[in-house]
């Protein structure tokens, strides 16, 4: 048999797997081995790249190994010069880590010359004590960086964090996740005049995401932040996630400052119990962006109303520049006795939104639990309930949004009934008059997932 190298640029494509079928087959056979050589070899090459085209640091003693490897050996140095993401992390990353778990010095000192390359730098839960100033000044090292995650950060005072992002003049995408804190002789910060914000220029953000977790979040540095990084006004893309307490005059007040260039604007994380908060907060926050293109918006609702609460919440976006909309709600009801359609139907109707053209609508219910006599949980009438209520809440969106069913700009519509451990049932629509593709258990929340997941909507 006569056995041919592949191309080495396909050799990018050849899984792993069907390698070592091969191998197994050749049966140490001398010449299709060195026929597979090639392959094999070039296949090793592309392992390794990867292996070192992202890396993840889990607490202080891989940190340590892999800056002592940088020292010792040439080859670790020229393959972090390729190193494209980093990220560093205690271990044990769901739980609190001690404050000596990750060395923040010793990566930017040891490990900092030779990340030339670097483009996405990510501390999770790392910074969790006072950093030394040699910290800052190794920053700079990272030039080329264009995403920073910063998560549970605790630093000495504002101007520290203003240090850290100022170090990166390539800087488009930061990302603060879980609680912010700002740490110094005060436990909260205040914040400052706007004068004070101005010493060091901001970087020329694109993009803003503040992913909260349900821990109180420190306004005053909150305020800081939304105050200093609007300055210059080229914010376009916004993404808030996640259970954020705080006032919500915070979250307005950086609408109204990057509503000159905001674009894409995300928000699934102001779940207020109050809805005269929430009623608030659309209608102040979203009446200065008129530039916004894409719109991806959640908030529930558990009492009667609905109807007319969703109009509220529809005119209140309503922009003549708006293209992709999406809308996460969930409610315990699948219908609306004091429902006006009517009135529901003239705010979507309106030329306001003539430019729309794509919309998707998630829309969940919560499925009740049925017990057998015995105590034990009854499966069957369960999920058929559950299914049925899914159908109710598909059917309830069919007629809500009827108007722009008709006119074809309707990408999907979602109900969902969601159980105590996963969304057992999830029914998709994209026509009118088109049956529901129906989906179970972890394919519905699969389904669910990549929905909500794409930024693009």
């Amino acid at each position: 048999m006569s056995l041919h190298a592949l191309p080495l640029p396909l050799t990018d494509r050849v899984p792993a797997e069907l390698i070592e079928q091969i191998l197994r087959e050749a049966q140490w056979n001398i010449q299709t081995l060195l026929a597979c050589l090639r392959v094999c070899t070039a296949w090793h090459s592309f392992l390794i790249s990867s292996l070192y085209e992202s890396i993840h640091l889990c607490g202080n003693t891989q940190l340590d190994k892999l800056a002592h490897a940088a020292w010792m050996y040439p080859a670790v140095r020229a393959r972090l010069a390729s190193v494209r993401a980093i990220t560093l992390m205690p271990d044990g990353h769901n739980s609190p880590p001690p404050p000596s778990e990750i060395d923040a010095q010793v990566f930017s000192l040891m490990l900092g010359p030779h990340l030339h390359s670097v483009e996405e730098l990510s501390f999770l839960n790392c910074l969790r004590r006072p950093l030394h100033s040699s910290f800052f000044a190794m920053l700079p090292q990272l030039a080329k960086v264009k995403r920073l995650s910063l998560a549970s950060f605790q630093l000495g005072s504002f101007f520290d964090f203003q240090r850290m992002v100022c170090a990166f003049p390539l800087l488009e995408e930061l990302h603060l996740m879980t609680s912010m804190m700002c740490v110094g002789r005060a436990r909260r910060a205040a914040p400052l005049p706007e004068d004070h914000l101005s010493v060091l220029r901001p970087p020329k953000l694109a993009l803003l995401c503040m992913e909260h977790s349900s821990l109180q979040v420190d306004d005053g540095f909150l305020v800081n932040v939304v105050r200093w990084l609007t300055t210059g006004g080229n914010l376009r893309a916004l993404d808030i996630r996640g259970s954020l307490r705080t006032d919500e005059s915070i979250i307005i007040s950086l609408l109204r400052r990057a509503a000159s260039t905001l674009e894409c604007l995300r928000m699934t994380g102001l779940d207020w119990d109050d809805w005269g908060r929430t009623a608030r907060f659309y209608s102040h926050g979203f009446e200065y962006l008129a530039h916004l293109r894409t719109l991806d918006i959640s908030f529930k609702y558990w009492c009667w109303g609905f109807t007319q609460k969703l109009r509220g919440v529809l005119s209140c976006i309503a922009t003549p520049t708006l293209e992709a909309l999406r809308l996460q709600i969930d409610n315990t009801l699948q219908e609306d006795a004091t429902a006006d359609y009517d009135a529901l139907h003239a705010v979507l109707t309106r030329t306001v939104f003539d430019r729309l053209a794509r919309v998707t609508v998630v829309m969940t219910s919560q499925a009740g639990l049925i017990y057998r006599k015995d105590g034990a949980l009854n499966r069957n009438i369960y999920n058929e309930g559950a299914k049925n209520l899914a159908a109710g809440v598909l059917m309830h969106l069919r007629i809500l949004f009827a108007p722009w069913l008709a006119r074809g700009v309707v990408r999907a519509l979602v109900g969902g009934a969601q159980g105590p451990r996963c969304l057992w049932y999830t029914g998709v629509v994209a026509k009118a008059g088109e049956e529901p593709l129906w989906l179970y258990g972890k394919a519905g929340i699969h389904a669910r997932s990549r929905l909500l997941a794409d930024w693009r909507i």
